[in-house]
């Protein structure tokens, strides 16, 4: 008796690929009030975990998204401050987004503000 093993073709790839601007337009729909990250996948048929790891590149500037430049202004030179014009006691340090701003002694608000800013 004669006996052959049946073999199931192989099933198409079901990887999709997604145009950026997709991804970007996907991520964004999750920061909006009452969607979860649950229903934003399920609404594009792919898996959470997948938007989990785009969101990350998201908001880690790595998704396409352009560079942020932040605005530089010269200014004349000036002498380097001395021990006695550092208040080596004084620091702030700020958490934004798994990013940290460390300022110690003396800082210029408006660059603190930009630089809070860029990291958002």
């Amino acid at each position: 008796m004669d006996t052959h093993t049946l073999v199931e073709p192989q099933q198409a790839s079901r990887k999709r690929r997604f145009p950026t601007a997709l991804k970007i337009q996907i991520v964004e729909e999750t920061f909006e009030p009452g969607n979860s990250m649950s229903l934003v996948a399920r609404r594009h048929d792919i898996n959470t975990n997948q938007l989990f790891a785009w969101r990350r590149l998201y908001r880690n500037g790595m998704l396409g998204q352009s560079s942020k430049l932040l605005p530089v202004r010269v200014e004349p030179e000036i002498q380097p401050a001395t021990d006695a014009d550092v208040d080596h006691g004084s620091m702030l340090e700020i958490f934004v987004s798994n990013r940290r701003i460390k300022a110690v002694g003396l800082v210029d608000g408006e660059l603190l503000r930009v630089a809070i800013e860029a990291l958002k």
